[in-house]
């Protein structure tokens, strides 16, 4: 049984291709980040419990650090592949961003100790109908499952890249 080769074109264009798809995601993934801390900063000067503001800031220190993380992992991945031919250094990226996806769970249980801090400080300063923490429960919910299945689907679409690269 003989290996297909992929030519040195295959190459660049499948990673050039890998860089701005990688791009764009990390892209979307910093302003979404930074909307959070934005978000519970703004947040935090209307608050009147310290037990909400504690909710926000550590909902603050959470996304901080996924930002932190993005930028080292970033910052640690190889050069860009165009100026470089190298099958090796291409399936490197693959690798990196995978494990990049297998982090999914870590960075959502970051978020839970300030999101409960938070709903547990406003249901004391605003007692709400049950419903309403039902609610806020099954947004989260819904939420992390479809953070779950896109980072599902992402690591599917590694896994085929990769065996293409493989062959």
């Amino acid at each position: 049984e003989t290996k297909d080769v992929m030519n040195i074109d295959t190459i660049r264009a499948g990673a050039a291709a890998f860089d701005r798809r990688s791009r764009g995601q990390d892209l979307a993934s910093i302003a979404a980040f930074s909307l959070i801390v934005a978000g519970n900063a703004f947040a935090m000067t209307f608050e009147r419990e310290p037990i909400e503001k504690l909710g926000d800031l550590l909902t603050i220190l959470a996304a901080l650090y996924v930002l932190s993380y993005y930028w080292r992992a970033r910052h640690a991945s190889p050069a860009a592949l165009g100026a470089t031919p190298s099958l090796q250094l291409y399936r490197e990226k693959i690798v990196r961003r995978q494990a990049m996806c297998g982090r999914v769970w870590h960075v959502v249980l970051l978020f839970v100790p300030g999101i409960l801090l938070s709903t547990v400080g406003d249901a004391f300063v605003s007692p709400q109908p049950p419903g309403r923490y039902a609610l806020i429960a099954g947004v989260f919910g819904a939420l992390v499952a479809w953070i779950e299945w896109l980072d599902r689907r992402e690591a599917r679409r590694l896994e085929a890249e990769l065996g293409q690269v493989e062959r």
